[in-house]
């Protein structure tokens, strides 16, 4: 599913900016020089004129803020992209607010964040009800949170198994070393040398034959665990693209 970026741009969005004719005159054509810049892929330079033209407008923040946003989305700066949205949260615009809410909702998206993704959507249609965009981009933030929660159970379920099976081998330990106690008590009574006298070749092949027993015996265990099922990924999310 792919999201839908959002961005000021003259024709194919809402108005430009919003610069009302009092303002400096030379803020509207810095605008529409970094949305030239922007449209063809020139970041660094869109970014550039649109500080500027904050500079000489500082009545148009919001709207700027709001493409300033884009800029840093676009750079993949997710975390300063939606500093800059969340400016124009407030704007009188609805139109800017709710777009700034979804295009917040995008960066925390990217970030993983599926809570904070969650929240700038549902705020997204309080403003826009009728947005299938947000609604869409909602419901893909909501699986990959589920999908993530159940990879963290199904770890935690896995770690809590290993650590019971851990105490189990623990506790069969000390037993399994009294039975080899007892029957190491009998093998006197059954001829075996003294501690201090050489072992007869005949005990030192029991030896080896006990010692290759366990090896086969450990080889075997080893084979017959069953593998760990593979944990499901979720889907990589598509990073909205498209302008409207």
């Amino acid at each position: 599913m792919r999201g839908i970026f959002r961005c000021i741009l003259p024709a194919a969005c809402v108005g430009l900016l919003w610069v009302t004719p009092a303002t400096a005159a030379s803020a509207p054509s810095l605008v529409e020089e970094g949305n030239r810049l922007f449209r063809e892929g020139k970041l660094p330079e869109a970014l550039e004129k649109y500080r500027a033209a904050q500079a000489a407008d500082p009545k148009a923040a919001a709207a700027l803020h709001y493409n300033i946003g884009n800029v840093l989305y676009r750079q993949g700066e997710f975390d300063k992209a939606y500093e800059e949205y969340r400016q124009a949260f407030s704007a009188r615009e609805r139109d800017l607010a709710q777009g700034a809410r979804f295009n917040a909702g995008n960066a925390h998206f990217s970030n993983h964040n599926w809570p904070e993704a969650i929240r700038n959507y549902q705020e997204a249609l309080r403003l826009n009800p009728t947005d299938q965009d947000a609604k869409k981009n909602l419901e893909l933030a909501l699986l990959q949170m589920q999908e993530e929660q159940k990879k963290k159970q199904q770890q935690q379920d896995q770690k809590n198994k290993d650590q019971n099976d851990d105490q189990q081998q623990k506790k069969k330990e000390p037993q399994k070393q009294d039975q080899q106690n007892n029957g190491n008590d009998k093998r006197p009574d059954q001829g075996t040398p003294p501690p201090d006298q050489p072992p007869t070749k005949a005990n030192e092949k029991e030896r080896l034959s006990s010692e290759e027993a366990k090896r086969i015996l450990d080889a075997m265990r080893r084979q017959d665990k069953p593998p760990t099922d593979q944990l499901k990924v979720p889907k990589p999310e598509k990073r909205p693209e498209k302008d409207w």
